[in-house]
């Protein structure tokens, strides 16, 4: 995938793929040393056993882990995660856990995977995947699960707002 990332000495335009990008992303913590990437010693970060780029990873691991780096960076946000505003990360294409540098897969020639269906369902709110099923029901009249008016507020603060 063609993205333009952070570097060294400013955005630049690089072929990405997932084992790649934990790597610019590793690269970009440490300032861009090699050598401290090598030598890292936070084993608790999700991309620690992805940080070299080299030798035999597991696809669906490294895929999980990127996720996992999303969410710990947006604080367990996955809404803040979709949304996420930063497209120089080297992560950004990967974060919703398929390859979608703001363009459609269909447009980027890669297969869509069933999973990822839902996508652009309803194109005219701009917001892409999100809560669109429930959305959609509440359009056509009908009450939504939580049973407000909002379909994209928690039950949580529904219940807190009906309170208060």
């Amino acid at each position: 995938m063609k993205a333009t990332i952070l570097g060294k000495n400013g955005p630049m335009p690089v072929d990405l793929n997932r084992r790649r990008a934990a790597r610019e992303r590793c690269l970009q913590c440490t300032a861009w040393s090699s050598g401290a990437v090598s030598r890292c010693s936070h084993a608790d970060c999700s991309l620690h056993p992805f940080r070299t780029g080299r030798g035999k990873q597991d696809p669906a691991s490294r895929a999980t882990a990127i996720r996992e780096y999303c969410l710990w960076c947006m604080a367990d946000n996955r809404n803040e995660v979709r949304l996420c505003p930063t497209e120089t990360c080297a992560l950004w294409g990967y974060r919703l856990a398929r390859a979608s540098h703001g363009l459609n897969s269909e447009i980027q020639g890669e297969k869509e995977s069933p999973a990822c269906s839902f996508r652009n369902q309803n194109p005219e709110d701009g917001l892409g995947p999100g809560p669109t099923l429930q959305a959609d029901k509440v359009r056509a009249g009908e009450p939504n699960r939580t049973g407000s008016g909002n379909p994209n507020q928690s039950p949580a603060v529904q219940a807190s707002t009906a309170i208060g």
